[in-house]
């Protein structure tokens, strides 16, 4: 059996952004870059030739500008407002809670505690989605807007190459390396 003792903070929920976001960032990230290089290489051209800017340049310009502004705004929602946000509802609700996991052959348990609460589940690896292993966490899918999140350095007994063998076994080509 494995088991890990995890206490929810910004780091958790910034882990889950960077998984479930990280296409999305990629993309409008690589969009942006090249509405910059477009926009640079205009002006390049623009000065060379010595014809000047062309008319429509303030409008190319504006619109590079809001996808450069839209995908500023978008990292700083997935990297900082949502982690600090969703850390700050689970102390407001929970209060200075833990969740206790327990890994078996054939389900895990999760045991919510906190000051005046206690919950457990009892799930088979079947119910979960997928699971996702980066560099220091486990995130196991419910669904796709849903994920239990355990850092490598809160399993309490086995180790993290025990839990990635089980996981790796339960869900195949549903295991996914970050």
């Amino acid at each position: 059996m494995i088991r890990a003792e995890v206490k929810y903070t910004e780091d958790h929920y910034r882990e889950l952004s960077k998984c479930r976001n990280k296409i999305f960032f990629y993309i409008l990230g690589a969009t942006a870059l090249v509405n910059v290089g477009l926009l640079i290489l205009l002006l390049l051209l623009s000065l060379v030739s010595g014809k000047g800017l062309p008319e429509d340049f303030g409008h190319l310009f504006g619109l590079v500008l809001l996808v450069v502004g839209m995908w500023s705004l978008d990292c700083l929602m997935m990297y900082v407002f949502f982690p600090k946000r969703a850390a700050k509802v689970e102390r407001q609700k929970f209060g200075e809670s833990k969740v206790n996991f327990a890994f078996h052959a054939d389900k895990f348990t999760a045991e919510h505690s906190g000051k005046d609460f206690s919950d457990k589940i009892e799930l088979n690896y079947d119910k979960l989605d997928k699971v996702y292993e980066t560099k220091d966490y486990f995130l196991l899918y419910l669904r796709s807007n849903t994920a239990f999140i355990i850092g490598k350095n809160e399993i309490c007994e086995g180790s993290p190459q025990a839990l990635r063998e089980l996981l790796r076994t339960k869900f195949g080509k549903r295991y996914k390396t970050k």
